[in-house]
Formats: structure tokens, C-alpha cells, sequence
């Protein structure tokens, strides 16, 4: 049974995603589909340049009273991805482990006491170094770094919103922000602008961009570049305010930043149908952008939604599906995303684990 199931996921990993060969206008990267089904909300993370660890089962086994009613999902669990080697395992040394986080060498993650499931240990630092404590009840947490604390880090600051980035580099200060609805113009500072506080030159100043052209601010640490991509949800100028829906005739905007507070502005173009109106996820890749579709509008509609590859002024369309997560491989080749094709099939059994690889020849 477990030779039979490796072939199939072997197969798998030979195909080029059905959606690919579906899809003529899709731009020619390799999109390699598992085979497998994955959970949307589950763990996607890469273990380094080719391993992806994921969460994920095999199929799904349905109450015969009731094909509604979901009575298990078969071989859960966690699995690695090895896409050098065109593997694919459960590995059960993960089980029992939540709030997985890999930073490099770091890696942090949080298990269960010993014949006690109602105490937690924390086991944190460089792999095969790694010390345990239990888990502090008060912590302060940086994804960026994968480091707890259990007293307030420097980038902690009373009454105001901050967003750590890694410990060398600083944080962000996002203000006071003190009506209940922030989206509310303060008459006079409508758009307050963002601070970064710089570890390497040991003060705050203000960036040039304002909290009302981030909303819900994204932060992604591109290892390659040592910048920092920084994106928002919304839109803002001067002339027209505020405005729910991203206007058609305007490209989107991200920011890089650079640890000595250095900022590059770069428009993003929207130029793709299901990207106009919408708020699409940015990530950054090796020479360039992945862009996932967020047009709310056209989510009942698959063919409109995806990922997309952005490189100067030229964006190209890489895989179809409404794409619940994504996550970018450290050299940034290789993009992994949790593709649900809404291909009238219950929610769990839709979700598949797909890899795109964007770099020639690795």
C-alpha cells in the first residue's frame, strides 16, 4: 500500500499542473501539482531551498448516513516535499508541534509537556542546538526572526502599533492610531506618515508613505536583496482620499526597504482584469514580484483568479486558481501556493499543494 501510494505521489510530481496545460495564456513556468490535497489553514513553510513542510492528506472518508458529514481525512498529517529529489513523505518527528517558524538556521516551535497536554514547551534556536523552556504565558513574538521574548523587546512601543522587523535591522511605528475606526481621516494629519526606527543608525524618522496608503500593512523580508517589501490593502492620495475599491487607471504600489531607512518606491502594474478593483497579496521573488489575485469580485470565478509574475512593467500570468496561501522558497526560484480550483467539489477536497518554479535551470 505504501509503494502504491508513493508512485502515485511520484507521478504526481512528474505532471505539469492540469491548469497549466488548460490555460493558454498562462505564462511557460513549470508548475509541478502534488497530487495530494492540503488544508488551506494548515502549515506551508520551506524548510530550505528544496523541502517544502506542509499539511496535508490523501483523501477524505464521508459518513455513509450522510455524504455531508466528513468522518476522517486519510494519512493526515505533516509532510515534506522534497522537490531536488522528487519526493514526497510523512514525517511524524513534526507531530504534535504547532506555531512552526524557520529562519534560516533558527527555527522555533511550540509541543506539548511530557504525559501532560495542558503544558506547553517552547524549543527555539539553531537546529540541532536547540534549548527548551516552557512556554511563557507573556511573550512578545517576532515572525521575522522566529525569537520570542518574555520581556518587552526594544521594538515595543507604549500605545503605539509596531511591526518588528529583524532585530539587526529595526522596526516600524505605525502611530497612535487612537479613533475606533482608523479608516476615519484625522482632519488635521489625514495620512500620518509611518516611522522606522533604524538599529544601524540608532533613531526614528518618518518614511514617505502613510498609513492610509498601507491599511492592513504587509511586510515580507526578501533574504536576497536584504530589503524589506512593504505593501498595503488600500488606497490613498491627496486629491481623491480614501477609496474602497483600488482605481483601475492607477497601478499599485510597493515599497522596498532598506535597513539604513533607504526607500524605493516601484508601481506595480494593473494591467490584469482580475487584479483591477481588487487588493492583491505581493511577494518578493528572485528578480521581481508574485503577485496573487485578490478581486473579490471575481472569486466564484477560477479562471479569474491567480498568480502572477511581475518583472519591470511586465506582469504574466502563471497559474489559474483562487490561491489561499503562498510562501516563497529562501532563493526565491520557487513558489509553493495552496490552490483551490473550485472545481465543484467540496471545500476539502479541492485545496492542492503546487510548486512554480520562476528561475531557469535550478
Amino acid at each position: 500500500m505504501t509503494h502504491k501510494f508513493s508512485l502515485i505521489l511520484l507521478l504526481g510530481l512528474l505532471l505539469v499542473s492540469p491548469q497549466l496545460a488548460a490555460c493558454a495564456e498562462l505564462a511557460l513556468y513549470p508548475v509541478k501539482d502534488l497530487g495530494m490535497l492540503a488544508r488551506d489553514t494548515g502549515t506551508l513553510i520551506w524548510l530550505d531551498n528544496a523541502r517544502m513542510l506542509f499539511s496535508g492528506y490523501t483523501g477524505v472518508e464521508y459518513s455513509p448516513d450522510d455524504p455531508n458529514k466528513v468522518l476522517q481525512f486519510r494519512d493526515e498529517g505533516y509532510y515534506v516535499w522534497d522537490t531536488g529529489k522528487g519526493t514526497v513523505q510523512r514525517d511524524t518527528s513534526f507531530d504534535g508541534k504547532g506555531k512552526i517558524c524557520v529562519h534560516g538556521e533558527y527555527w522555533s516551535y511550540v509541543r506539548s509537556g511530557k504525559d501532560d497536554d495542558k503544558t506547553y514547551v517552547l524549543v527555539s534556536g539553531k537546529k540541532g542546538e536547540e534549548t527548551e523552556r516552557p512556554f511563557p504565558k507573556l511573550h512578545w513574538f517576532n515572525p521575522h526572526s522566529c525569537r520570542y521574548y518574555e520581556t518587552k523587546p526594544f521594538w515595543i512601543v507604549e500605545g503605539h502599533q509596531t511591526i518588528p522587523l529583524q532585530e539587526e535591522h529595526g522596526y516600524l511605528d505605525l502611530g497612535t492610531r487612537p479613533e475606533p475606526d482608523y479608516l476615519t481621516l484625522r482632519l488635521e494629519e489625514p495620512n500620518p506618515a509611518i516611522w522606522f526606527y533604524s538599529v544601524e543608525a540608532k533613531k526614528s524618522f518618518p518614511l514617505p508613505i502613510g498609513w492610509l496608503e498601507v491599511g492592513i500593512l504587509q511586510v515580507r523580508y526578501d533574504s536576497l536583496s536584504n530589503r524589506y517589501l512593504l505593501s498595503g490593502l488600500q488606497y490613498y492620495d491627496s486629491t481623491r482620499g480614501f477609496l474602497s475599491d483600488w482605481p483601475r487607471d492607477t497601478p499599485h504600489k510597493v515599497w522596498w526597504l532598506s535597513p539604513d531607512g533607504t526607500v524605493q518606491p516601484q508601481e506595480v502594474p494593473n494591467t490584469v482584469s482580475s487584479l483591477q478593483g481588487g487588493w492583491p497579496q505581493i511577494f518578493p521573488i528572485r528578480g521581481g514580484l508574485f503577485v496573487v489575485s485578490g478581486n473579490t469580485k471575481n472569486m466564484r470565478d477560477p479562471g479569474a483568479a491567480g498568480g502572477f509574475v511581475v518583472r519591470g512593467q511586465t506582469i504574466q500570468k502563471v497559474v489559474t486558481g483562487m490561491l489561499r496561501r503562498a510562501s516563497v522558497s529562501p532563493d526565491g526560484c520557487r513558489v509553493a501556493v495552496m490552490n483551490d480550483a473550485n472545481d465543484k467539489k467540496p471545500v476539502s477536497e479541492r485545496t492542492r499543494l503546487q510548486i512554480i518554479q520562476l528561475c531557469q535551470g535550478e
